[in-house]
């Protein structure tokens, strides 16, 4: 179970990833919206409705005026905090305003 807090640890990490692998289901749930803390690709695209290709430009720099999205890296696994996530989103807002 992750703490919590909005801090992540690597071991909390590693333990959402045993339990999605193991288990087939994710470790916690989060509160403030909906499922879990740590997304992979395909759920970070499924949260802001756009292809995990679309994601994965976003992450990698390659769409224009756009910061970087930020991101864990495990081997080849990308993963976003969704904390992490939801501050990207309101940093583009204030940009565009």
């Amino acid at each position: 179970m992750l703490p919590s807090n909005d801090i992540l640890t690597v071991s909390d990490v590693a333990l959402e990833l045993r339990c999605s692998k193991t288990h087939g289901h994710n470790a916690t749930k989060g509160t403030e919206i909906d499922g879990p803390k740590i997304l992979t690709l395909a759920e970070t695209a499924a949260f802001l409705r756009c292809s995990k290709g679309h994601v994965s430009h976003a992450i990698n720099g390659g769409i224009k005026d756009i910061p970087l999205l930020p991101h864990i890296q495990i081997g080849r696994r990308k993963l976003i905090v969704k904390a992490s996530l939801l501050a990207w989103m309101e940093q583009i807002e204030r940009t565009r305003v």
